[in-house]
C-alpha cells in the first residue's frame, strides 16, 4: 500500500469518526461528553494530523529515493550499476 493511499484512508476513516461523534454529541450533551472529547477525540485528532504530515513526509523521500534510484541505473557504472545487489533490491520491493 502507497503513503498516499494510507493518507486517504486515514483521511476517510477520521472523516467518518467525527461524523459519528457529531451525531452521538446531538443526543449525548453531559459533561461526561465534553469529557469524552476533550481526553479522547481533541488528542486524537492531533495525532492524526501528525500521523498525516509525517506520511506526506515519507512519500516525498520515497519519491526522492526512486529518482535517485533510477538516475543511478541509468548511469550504470560503479557501485551504483543496476547489478548491484542494493539496487535490484530496491527495484524488486517496489520502493
Amino acid at each position: 500500500m502507497s503513503t498516499a493511499s494510507s493518507r486517504g484512508m486515514l483521511t476517510l476513516a477520521t472523516r467518518h469518526l467525527l461524523a459519528r461523534w457529531t451525531e452521538t454529541r446531538n443526543s449525548w450533551r453531559d459533561h461526561k461528553a465534553a469529557d469524552f472529547e476533550e481526553l479522547y477525540l481533541s488528542e486524537l485528532t492531533i495525532n492524526i494530523n501528525t500521523a498525516l504530515k509525517a506520511l506526506e513526509e515519507l512519500d516525498q523521500l520515497l519519491e526522492k529515493i526512486h529518482a535517485d534510484c533510477d538516475r543511478i541505473n541509468r548511469l550504470g557504472r560503479g557501485a551504483g550499476s543496476p547489478g548491484t545487489p542494493a539496487i535490484r533490491r530496491c527495484r524488486s520491493h517496489h520502493c
